[in-house]
């Protein structure tokens, strides 16, 4: 049975990597467990009836020819029996006492309010869960105002242009985490209506080519003086060709994936410990072909929307439908270390306002709680 508990414990750490570790409830239950092994493994030792007395008898003849052992034994002895009597007499005084301080301990704990974000971002611990909304308008069922500690804005960084950095606009995030998004603005040639392919590949060469490490500086240097931790990521959806900055190819991804490790060796490099990389790709194939490794991604930006338009059937779905392709493509990555990332749902929810919309959320989010304890986070969008 003890090694039975231990194999438990190990698999669960194993199969759910910091998610066992660093819950307070599976370190309260692992803790359970290595307690009963420890008193299963005593129940063991005190059944070697044979193996006991012929340890006592050998200490028993080392004592008659070491007095030292034997005062010693004799005073241990009067330590343990008078701490017995001292916990008798005072068993009344010290429950009451366990009991005030453990009201108190409760009171605190529900009163207090966490008035500054935690610095452990990188590692989503389990609370809290993170909302944020792109629109005011969202409809969020059962989330309060309170909840909304993610704030997105999308930043524009137009190539081609070294001389134009850009910035942290309207700093009003007092009690709420940064969510920056990092779009691409790709300059047209003349007489072109839509940027080309090669413009892409060369923007992300010269970020490789360190020809934007000046724009990157001044921009870190921002995010540095904010002191706070700020989640980060360029280019979202960098697989979705509707995206003005979106290809499809693989050769260009590649390059996406060089350049997003460039700026996150750059950026640490510059000691910017304040950085949550959130890497955001559209499509599941892109989590198995470019992958950018586990030191270059804290988050995985996952989008979830309930779109009739684009589904084959054209109806709508449920969360788990939507999301489960996706799951299953995480879970069963062969890298493992991306199992264990914390999952951020970047675009969530139905595109447009109706009347499904608020029970759609709802159920999406009791499932969510239940099923999928590695999305740590929810951004409520509409269109």
């Amino acid at each position: 049975m003890a090694l039975l508990t231990l194999s438990t414990i190990g698999y669960s750490v194993y199969h759910y990597g910091r998610y066992a570790v660093s819950n307070f409830y599976s370190q309260l239950m692992i803790g359970f467990g290595l307690l009963n092994v420890v008193i299963l493994l005593l129940n063991v030792v005190i059944g070697q009836e044979k193996m006991l007395l012929n340890g006592s008898r050998w200490l028993r003849r080392f004592s008659t020819r070491h007095t030292f052992i034997r005062t010693g034994r004799i005073a241990f002895w009067h330590v343990r029996f008078g701490l017995y009597g001292r916990l008798r007499q005072l068993a009344v005084p010290l429950f009451g006492g366990l009991v005030l301080g453990t009201m108190a301990l409760a009171t605190h704990t529900y009163r207090q309010r966490t008035t500054t974000l935690p610095h452990d971002v990188q590692h989503a611990t389990t609370q809290p869960f993170y909302y944020g909304q792109e629109s005011l308008a969202v409809s969020r069922p059962g989330v309060s105002a309170d909840d909304s500690l993610l704030a997105p804005q999308h930043l524009t960084w137009p190539a081609g242009t070294s001389g134009i950095t850009p910035r942290i606009a309207n700093p009003v995030w007092s009690d709420k985490l940064p969510l920056l998004y990092l779009d691409p603005h790709l300059a047209r040639l003349p007489n072109q209506r839509t940027r080309s392919e090669d413009t892409l590949r060369a923007f992300l060469q010269d970020i490789q080519r360190g020809r934007y490490d000046g724009i990157l500086t001044v921009f870190g240097k921002q995010i540095k003086a904010y002191q706070q931790p700020v989640l980060l990521s360029f280019a979202p959806a960098f697989d979705d060709v509707n995206q003005p900055w979106g290809t499809r190819q693989d050769s260009t991804l590649t390059l996406y994936r060089h350049a997003w490790q460039y700026m996150v060796r750059f950026y640490r490099r510059q000691q910017l410990s304040n950085i949550v990389w959130v890497w955001c790709p559209a499509k599941p194939s892109t989590f198995i072909a470019h992958y950018p490794g586990t030191d270059y991604v804290d988050w995985l930006g996952v989008d979830v929307m309930n779109e009739s338009a684009t589904s084959a059937d054209g109806q709508t779905h449920s969360f788990a439908a939507l999301y489960q392709v996706t799951h299953n493509t995480i879970r069963m990555h062969e890298a493992y270390s991306i199992r264990q990332k914390p999952i951020l749902l970047t675009r969530f929810g139905l595109p447009l306002p109706n009347a499904n919309n608020s029970q759609w959320t709802a159920d999406a989010l009791d499932v969510i709680r239940e099923r999928y304890p590695e999305i740590r986070g929810v951004i409520f969008t509409q269109r």
